[in-house]
């Protein structure tokens, strides 16, 4: 598992297996966020699965699946209203992390963050969304 922070409270991951959970908690996240709906790929885990470790181990889980199609402006809205709301450090995930940073770069676009930051910001983690630049300056929270 590879953990890449996008800034001082939210971070992204690519899939998570249950010996994970016990790792990120001991690493003081607070909030994992499931952006990966069940059953895209035969040998990813189950979100319950995740779910229960992840209970166990303290944290607070939330279940936000987003199609590899990409997010809608409601998944933008939800995905903005649990970075507010949550208990960080946050962690969210999906199969590669490039999902929730994607929503991540609409969200915070949709709340007046400079574009060149967020695109940096993404960058400085590993992920180009230079291709959505366009749309996150455009991104509005319905």
């Amino acid at each position: 598992m590879e953990i890449k922070r996008l800034s001082e409270n939210v971070s992204v991951a690519g899939q998570l297996n249950p010996a994970d959970v016990a790792s990120i908690a001991e690493q003081g996240y607070k909030t994992i966020i499931c952006n990966r709906p069940d059953g895209e790929a035969s040998d990813q885990p189950e979100y319950d699965t995740i779910r229960q470790k992840a209970e166990n181990a303290g944290l607070i889980v939330v279940f936000m699946p987003v199609l590899s199609s990409g997010p809608t402006q409601q998944n933008i809205g939800e995905f903005s209203a649990a970075l507010d709301t949550a208990q960080s450090p946050i962690l969210a995930y999906c199969r590669t992390g490039t999902r929730c940073t994607i929503l991540w770069a609409l969200s915070q676009g949709a709340k007046g963050m400079p574009v060149d930051e967020i695109v940096t910001a993404a960058a400085n983690a590993g992920y180009d969304v230079s291709k959505v630049a366009a749309h996150i300056s455009q991104s509005r929270i319905s």
